[in-house]
């Protein structure tokens, strides 16, 4: 896998991690264009190929686009808790997620 790197998307792209409901991510892609966005829905992990060494890594996607790390020019991370919230949190607010702890923590350091 890691032998094609770059064949399917030539120029730098934007990666997003979110999940398949988050309609915000679908408003972005159209308006940056789905060939300069990456999008890995944490979600359907399982759907994906996904491979990492020491040389980097590489995603294809549930319809079969590739994207490896040299590729990737920037990274977009938004909604990786289990649920969606009804209320806009405060940044320093604990969750009961796992990786609601995680991230919080991760961005205060």
């Amino acid at each position: 896998m890691l032998e094609h790197r770059g064949t399917d998307m030539k120029q730098g792209v934007l990666l997003v991690i979110s999940n398949s409901y988050d309609a915000t991510v679908d408003l972005l892609i159209s308006r940056i264009g789905s060939d300069k966005v990456f999008r890995f829905n944490f979600d359907l992990w399982h759907d994906y190929k996904l491979q990492i060494t020491s040389k980097g890594f590489f995603i294809s996607d549930p319809s079969g686009r590739e994207v490896t790390d040299d590729r990737i020019t920037k990274v977009y991370g938004v909604n990786l808790g289990a649920e969606k919230p009804t209320v806009p949190l405060p940044v320093r607010t604990r969750t009961t997620t796992m990786t609601g702890r995680c991230f919080t923590q991760c961005a205060t350091w």
